[in-house]
């Protein structure tokens, strides 16, 4: 995907809810973090809906041990207990 030249100018102030999850290792979740925000912007998803991908990506990071990085399965299951909602 192309973005055509356009950028986020400003994301208005929003918050994630989602189900709590069992923490198992944190290496490697801000960078899956931030790659799901990217494949978001790249996929031409809202504000909104990239952060909820990102936030799936992170946590499907965050459940397992080690350095083992989410699965797509993973976000697939998440993604669908992400509420984000803004708050500004």
């Amino acid at each position: 995907s192309k973005l055509d030249n356009k950028r986020v100018e400003k994301v208005e102030d929003v918050v994630n809810i989602g189900d709590e999850i069992e923490v198992r290792g944190v290496q490697g979740a801000g960078d899956s973090l931030v790659a799901g925000f990217a494949i978001g912007l790249t996929e031409k998803r809202s504000p909104e809906e990239c952060l909820r991908l990102a936030v799936a990506c992170a946590n499907g990071s965050l459940i397992h041990e080690g350095t083992e990085m989410c699965r797509r399965e993973d976000v697939e299951k998440l993604i669908g207990e992400i509420e984000v909602r803004r708050i500004g």
